[in-house]
């Protein structure tokens, strides 16, 4: 196993490749942390150098010795540069290769190229080292990369049997971009004025709320997996820190930690952030948190965990209730999570958890597809002896568009239990529940 690592000691780091012939690995790290234009340069970012390089750090121990990693930073951090970059990952990726794209830089939305490609008209945009303020002949930012153009080299990724998982430190609201602070009680923001970019201030007639975001998680059939991390929902500010972004730092810290999923990182994180003084915002989540962490392949799927872990009655009772929006309204009934319960169309399924001392609860839905579906976020669901709101989802066998059968089979409700404090769950409960034809 060797590694050859190059790392520049000046105030920018350039690009670089750490580039084995036939890697199986790849990363492409970008921190836009200062711009060219004059107009821009006041509004520089230096939080995002150091993210790089501690995602250099965490990339390189995450991904082992015989992966390729390339870093933008600081003046290296152009459109050009990230471009060739995006490039070389679609040229060097084969099926079977995992990709890690991380960028931290400002963002905010601008008009949409098609009124029609965006619910609310906007499009997200990350601003490099090259950015400038709006072309109006052009509509657009010189410099910045739309989540239009980095939707379709994932999508072209995924295509070819790349599994890529995109983690991006940045804001996307228009004038109220990522901002910085002195300490964790007082801060500063540094916001890029809407003045100084120029943008449009129109939005599509009707636009309704996108959370989209910058890519489309959505699973392709026979296509490479994906999972992305984001600082916050679209609306929402990134925050620094003396060290770098809030996002990046309790991401590093996760990756170090590792897990056997998505979820398990994802997990960490909220821990390191609610540790913090300043949370700043929850990060937006995409994709199926339940894949092994970094798509390892070997590693135990999260029915597997379950199983393995001692067995422990969660939920007190379970009841179902026919919900009147699908025109068949029915009393509550209450069944035993021993058997296996057979749920009808629309059934509003309420899952009555207590235990005897304060636990946190990690819900997860398993259908006959193989898909795992979160019931509860990654902090856990808090419950005990006094009892808590159920948790509680509907259970459908229809599609609603179509209207066409789903495919009957088992499906499982799986819960976890953890002690507070901890995030590695001590026992589990596994409730079946049977799809009819």
């Amino acid at each position: 196993m060797k590694r050859s690592r190059l790392y520049c000691c000046a105030a920018a780091i350039s690009l670089f490749a750490c580039a084995p012939l036939n890697a199986a690995d790849h990363a492409l790290i970008i921190g836009a942390s200062t711009f060219e234009d004059p107009r821009l340069s006041p509004y520089a970012l230096p939080g995002a150098e150091k993210d790089a390089r501690a995602m250099f750090e965490a990339a390189s121990t995450l991904l082992g010795a015989d992966s390729e990693i390339t870093v933008l930073s600081g003046a290296d951090a152009t459109l050009g540069a990230v471009r060739a970059g995006f490039a070389r990952l679609q040229a060097r990726a084969r099926k079977g290769d995992r990709v890690m794209i991380y960028i931290s830089a400002h963002g905010t939305q601008i008009p949409a190229l098609s009124d029609m490609s965006e619910q609310d008209g906007l499009d997200e945009i990350l601003l490099l080292a090259d950015a400038q303020p709006w072309d109006r002949d052009r509509r657009t930012i010189p410099g910045g990369l739309r989540d239009d153009e980095l939707g379709a080299v994932l999508a072209g990724l995924r295509a070819h049997g790349v599994s890529v998982f995109l983690a991006i430190d940045s804001c996307t609201a228009a004038g109220t971009l990522r901002r910085a602070k002195t300490s964790e009680t007082h801060m500063r923001p540094r916001a890029l004025p809407a003045a100084a970019l120029a943008i449009p201030r129109s939005t599509r007639r009707g636009a309704l709320p996108d959370s989209s975001g910058f890519a489309d998680a959505r699973a392709f059939a026979g296509g490479g997996q994906f999972v992305a991390f984001t600082a916050g929902a679209s609306g929402t500010a990134a925050w620094d820190t003396d060290t770098g972004g809030l996002f990046t730092g309790a991401l590093v810290a996760a990756i170090h930690a590792g897990g056997d999923t998505f979820h398990d990182v994802a997990r960490t994180m909220d821990s390191h952030r609610r540790a913090r003084p300043l949370r700043g915002p929850e990060p937006a989540l995409s994709g199926d948190l339940a894949t092994p962490w970094f798509f390892t392949a070997g590693s135990r799927s999260l029915l597997e965990g379950a199983q393995a872990l001692p067995r422990v009655e969660l939920s007190a009772r379970l009841t179902l209730t026919g919900q009147p929006d699908c025109a068949r309204a029915t009393d509550a009934r209450r069944v035993s999570t021993n058997d296996r319960i057979l749920p009808r169309h629309c059934d509003r399924v309420d899952v009555h958890l207590q235990q005897d001392d304060m636990v946190r609860v990690d819900a997860w839905y398993l259908d006959t597809g193989g898909h795992y579906t979160p019931l509860t976020e990654p902090a856990g669901y808090l419950t005990g002896r006094s009892g808590a709101a159920p948790l509680t989802f509907t259970f459908i066998t229809k599609d609603p568009v179509s209207g066409l059968s789903m495919a009957p089979g088992e499906e499982l409700l799986i819960l976890f239990r953890r002690a507070l404090g901890s995030d590695s769950p001590d026992a589990a409960q596994i409730i079946r529940f049977q799809v009819e034809p």
